[in-house]
């Protein structure tokens, strides 16, 4: 009998049987939560369908993402403190001397729970000369 009126409710409603013939009644749960005011035809109920499987599996990828990095900026500000020429304008004094910039980048992307992809890079410059080691 929970069969029957669980199928006259799909089929007397016309939304709810629009749900069903284009998702099927695997899909017919979730395509029911998407029925709202602007979705009046199937092709509409499809598109968001699909629109939000692939928001659902970006989420899904990005929660198995890690990604973190760093920057360190070696700077001088003698010339701040204590210029060669303290007649020099102070706005002209503002800017520090870079000596060295060093960064880092991780990513890796779970796999399974006992996998894992993993890449990285560092990048180290100093005194005008530089190189890049990926991992």
């Amino acid at each position: 009998f929970l069969h029957v009126a669980r199928a006259y409710g799909v089929l007397s409603d016309e939304r709810k049987r629009m749900a069903y013939d284009e998702l099927g009644p695997r899909d017919f749960e979730q395509g029911q939560q998407l029925l709202t005011a602007e979705v009046d035809s199937a092709a509409k109920l499809r598109a968001r369908f699909e629109r939000e499987k692939r928001r659902v599996a970006e989420q899904a990828y990005h929660g198995k993402l890690r990604m973190s990095g760093s920057l360190v900026v070696g700077a001088s500000a003698s010339d701040l403190l204590a210029p060669a020429d303290p007649d020099l304008p102070l706005g002209e004094r503002l800017w520090p001397h870079i000596s060295s910039v060093s960064m880092s980048e991780d990513m890796a992307l779970a796999l399974s729970q006992r996998t894992a992809l993993t890449c990285g890079c560092q990048l180290l410059t100093k005194g005008g000369l530089g190189g890049c080691t990926p991992r």
